[in-house]
């Protein structure tokens, strides 16, 4: 058996940090993975690759020749991302995780036929071509795994524009994708290539040139480093910002920038600073300052923890859960630290101390006053608590469990059960803790009390029935990659009265879904996301459920505007959690395309940072959400 981790996962980021091994971290068992690797006709392929990525490691590439479609190479048990190539086929993608030793059958692989396309870079400015743009086919599971397709990739998903700005690509799909496009001097665009097209022409800057100030309030000027990144694609556009240097008179400069709408923000030692958003025209030049708020520093010290401990410092508003306000470098064993740039106010402070798979966090909460603070966090407690996650009498793998103190001074830490539903959670104190299993991957938490002593023994015993499924695509599914893998499917129990029950996961490469542990009642199976519809309602009563099938379908929308209550200016940025109904604790990030009417008669809580949150209950007429700007 194993356990699949989808590549959503990846940006919730917990379990690469928490899993929980069976046996030592220092000699990882071996998995073996297997399959079967085919064209889109379904003939077996006799030559393809497996690439093996894993963050801090070289790639592993195994190599397969006259296979007859047939894929099984033996791999540590480790979370990693795959990839299978095939000469003249689109890439494929997965990532997996394993706990203990095992096996994980990613089924018939279906490899499509490649795409290769050619082009010319150009200076929007002058037509000219632009030599040494770098072009490059970035899908967002090389963002997740952390892949830069320059150093790792072969060459063929990126390239360098000759004297005449010319390129070429392979090895792209044949749907719909975005390529990115960079050259010294110009803000990094991404541009759309549309399913069949075979040339692009690309044009960069537009004669755009911002100039500016970093100063005190008073006038002096301080050093810092300012970055420039485009709002229209800001995951992307962050990677690959503009950044520049303040001069010790506080100038900086950026030319060459094609007509948008830019985020602009800086870092300096002298205090923080206020990001700000402007639009640039075509051939303008504009011109802005920028003020450092003199802050102060937090001190305190580290004890507790073995020399090979890692410790990071994280502070946080203590009204604002999701605003971290600034963190301090990761560091090993104990002793002091210091995290400068802090207001003065009241905030959280959490340090989080990780030693292999295990992770322990102390959270203190300070008041800043006059630009001083100390905070000192102990983690001597060597207790610890083990046992089993169990659905009636199966084991659960994948289960990510915290233990919390019931004193807020004693550490907390976390663990995850293995394929045979094993845990174990070190560091602990001696006292009452609450332990929290989540449902699923990303659902809720059950609640269970157990009083920990040096050794301590706890099963979590949840529901005894499992619901499972299949997500089918169709046309109104967008396409995340050549299988239905990594979809977020989950189960809401209906009847729940107090608390919300929601179990919710990812499809593995076959598109199956599989909750464990549900308990008796009605339940509504959806597609987690409120711009595709798709939901099944279905009642557990004596046994478990299977083939729960959905096809999800698109969302008809609402036009919404988001604004800045004072300016009426339009916001970006801007994000709303859904509050109640089948997608409660589903955030909805952008809003570009409108709401979708899956949420009407939804209670939302909209906010983006800078700006007061505000509750909305939505009708399904047109919306305008007016944010009031947060001041100190």
């Amino acid at each position: 058996m194993s356990t699949r981790v989808g590549l959503a996962c990846l940006v919730w980021g917990a379990f690469a940090q928490h899993a929980v091994a069976a046996e030592s971290p220092a000699n990882p068992p071996t998995v073996t993975l297997e399959g079967m690797v085919v064209d889109a006709d379904g003939t077996p392929l006799d030559i393809f690759k497996l690439t093996v990525y894993q963050w801090g490691s070289e790639p592993q590439a195994h190599s397969f020749k006259r296979a007859e479609g047939r894929l099984k190479v033996d791999l540590a048990a480790r979370r990693f991302g795959i990839t299978l190539d095939a000469p003249g086929y689109a890439t494929w993608f997965d990532t997996v995780a394993f706990n203990s030793a095992g096996s994980h059958d990613v089924g018939t692989v279906y490899l499509h036929p490649e795409r290769a396309i050619s082009g010319r870079v150009t200076d929007a400015r002058t037509g000219f071509p632009i030599m040494g743009a770098v072009v490059q086919y970035a899908p967002i599971e090389l963002e997740e795994l952390r892949i830069d397709v320059r150093e790792e990739y072969p060459l063929g998903w990126w390239a360098t524009t000759d004297e005449n700005g010319t390129f070429a690509l392979s090895r792209l799909p044949e749907r719909r994708v975005h390529l990115e496009v960079a050259s010294v001097g110009h803000i990094t665009r991404a541009v759309r290539l549309p399913a069949g097209r075979d040339r692009l022409d690309i044009e960069l800057g537009g004669g755009a040139t911002l100039e500016g100030s970093l100063s005190l309030a008073g006038g002096t000027p301080v050093e810092g480093t300012v970055t420039l990144r485009l709002e229209s694609n800001r995951w992307r556009s962050l990677k690959r910002a503009l950044e520049r240097q303040v001069d010790r008179d506080g100038q900086f400069r950026f030319e060459g920038l094609a007509a948008g709408s830019y985020y602009l923000y800086a870092r300096s030692a002298a205090g923080i600073v206020e990001g700000r958003r402007l639009t640039l025209a075509e051939d303008e030049l504009a011109s802005v300052g920028l003020l450092a708020e003199p802050l102060g520093r937090l001190t305190g010290s580290v004890s507790g923890l073995a020399e090979s401990d890692s410790v990071s410092i994280f502070v946080r508003r203590d009204d604002e859960w999701q605003s971290q306000v600034r963190q301090g470098q990761a560091r090993f064993g104990n002793g002091g630290f210091v995290v400068h740039g802090i207001p003065d106010g009241d905030y959280v402070v959490q340090a989080t101390a990780t030693a292999h798979r295990d992770s322990r966090s102390i959270t203190r909460k300070i008041r800043m006053v006059g630009g001083e603070a100390t905070v000192d966090f102990n983690f001597a407690g060597r207790s610890r608590i083990t046992g089993r996650v169990l659905a009636g009498p199966r084991p659960v793998s994948a289960i990510f469990i915290r233990a919390v103190p019931k004193d807020p001074s004693l550490p907390s830490a976390v663990g995850m059960s293995d394929v045979h539903g094993r845990y174990e959670i070190l560091g602990l104190d001696d006292a009452e803790y609450e332990l929290r299993a989540q449902l699923g991957l990303r659902g809720t938490e059950r609640s269970f009390d157990v009083t920990v002593v040096p050794d301590t023994t706890f099963d979590i015993r949840l529901g005894p029935f499992a619901l499972s499924g299949t997500v089918t695509s169709g046309a109104d599914l967008p396409s995340r990659s050549a299988n239905e893998a990594n979809w977020v499917v989950q189960a809401r129990l209906i009847s729940a009265r107090d608390e919300p029950v929601i179990f919710r996961g990812f499809t593995d490469s076959r598109g199956v879904y599989r909750f464990d542990g549900l308990e008796k009642g009605a339940y509504r199976v959806s597609f987690a996301s409120p711009y595709l519809g798709g939901t099944r309602d279905v009642a557990i009563e004596g046994s478990s459920v299977e083939h729960v099938d959905i096809r999800p379908t698109r969302s008809d929308t609402r036009e919404v505007r988001v604004v800045d209550a004072d300016t009426k200016e339009a916001l970006k940025d801007v994000s709303c959690e859904v509050q109640d109904g089948v997608w409660a604790d589903s955030p909805v990030y952008d809003l570009e395309y409108g709401l979708p009417t899956t949420l009407i008669d939804a209670n939302l809580t909209c906010s983006s940072r800078g700006y007061e949150p505000v509750h909305v209950r939505w009708d399904g007429d047109p919306l305008e959400i007016n944010l009031v700007p947060r001041h100190p």
